[in-house]
């Protein structure tokens, strides 16, 4: 496991588990790990396991614990977790990128938005603006 976001109101604990491709939780309560999103390494929106992944990393949960936002490193790429349905979609990054607009680290939205690596992740007090840690290019990001 590397990075982790407590949702303290349902005593539930994320995991980034990098190294096996997944988002799990932790019930505090009951001491149990499931699995919420991801399962081989990969990439892909969607629901539960069906979302892929390649190496989460960073974590960052909203404050009423109904958004769990991700820095899905190796994929260069945030990825945004509905809490309630488990529902993983894409909002900034593209692995292609960097190959379409010739380089790294260009601002932009969505796809068009170039990480390298970005790995800490965090939320201003708002839920408004995500502080991202865009690792390999030396950075610290904004995302609105």
């Amino acid at each position: 496991p590397n990075l982790v976001a407590m949702d303290e109101g349902r005593g539930v604990l994320y995991i980034a588990d990098a190294d096996n491709n997944r988002v799990r939780a932790l019930n505090t309560s009951q001491g149990v790990v499931t699995t919420v999103a991801g399962s081989t390494g990969g990439f892909a929106d969607g629901t539960g396991t069906s979302a892929l992944f390649r190496g989460p990393y960073g974590l960052a949960l909203t404050r009423d614990g109904s958004t769990l936002y991700i820095a899905d490193s190796e994929n260069h790429r945030i990825r945004k977790l509905i809490t309630a349905t488990g529902v993983v979609t894409t909002i900034a990054g593209d692995t292609r990128g960097a190959q379409i607009l010739g380089g790294c680290c260009h601002d932009g939205t969505g796809k068009y938005v170039l990480f390298k690596t970005p790995k800490g992740i965090a939320l201003n007090k708002n839920d408004t603006t995500l502080y991202i840690a865009d690792s390999n290019n030396h950075r610290i990001r904004t995302l609105q």
